[in-house]
């Protein structure tokens, strides 16, 4: 991996042309700041060098001080060629999906796939609501002679009255209950 490289700011540039000016800077160290002087970037490892010697030489300067208003210089990604034979898979592959999205949107439009009129399915259809409309009504009834009628069973003398609350109590739960799922099924 590539070392981190900073911006030059004013005040590096001034500290660095600071250092360059003193006597007794290593000339390793003074080449790589003249020849850093001009540029945009700078490593990170000649600014630490830098401030190593500062500190060494009596200036008094940190290093977040040292590089106050500095940048890191990003190196620039290249991007590499897609292989020829990968790109006309994913074209091929693109084309397949977008043609199968295509038929499940049509699918119900079309006209041949569709039958407008069809008269068994619909006669199905009204069997079975019938049978069910048929069998609602019968065990909402059954329901109410139940009740009715155990009522008659169980207590003699007049009960009508009672006879006729239990038998509408038990025909409106088994209404609701069968209701309940009459419309859950047909939901």
């Amino acid at each position: 991996m590539d070392e981190p490289n900073i911006s030059i700011s004013s005040g590096l540039l001034e500290n660095i042309e600071l250092a360059v000016n003193i006597i007794g800077i290593e000339t390793e160290l003074k080449k790589e700041l003249n020849h850093f002087k001009d540029e945009k970037c700078v490593p990170f490892r000649v600014v630490k060098r830098l401030h190593e010697f500062l500190s060494a030489s009596g200036t008094n300067i940190y290093l977040h001080e040292l590089i106050q208003g500095c940048d890191v210089c990003l190196p620039t990604v290249e991007l590499a060629s897609r292989d020829p034979e990968l790109e006309a898979r994913c074209k091929r592959l693109r084309a397949q999906q977008e043609n199968r999205e295509y038929k499940k949107m049509v699918r119900e439009v079309d006209k041949k796939d569709r039958d407008y009129f069809a008269p068994g399915k619909d006669l199905k259809e009204m069997n079975r609501q019938m049978v069910s409309v048929f069998n609602f009504i019968v065990t909402v009834g059954g329901a109410f002679a139940f009740g009715y009628k155990g009522v008659e069973y169980s207590f003699h003398g007049d009960t009508f009255a009672f006879q006729l609350i239990v038998g509408l109590s038990l025909a409106t739960v088994v209404f609701f209950a069968d209701l309940y799922f009459l419309l859950k099924e047909n939901s």
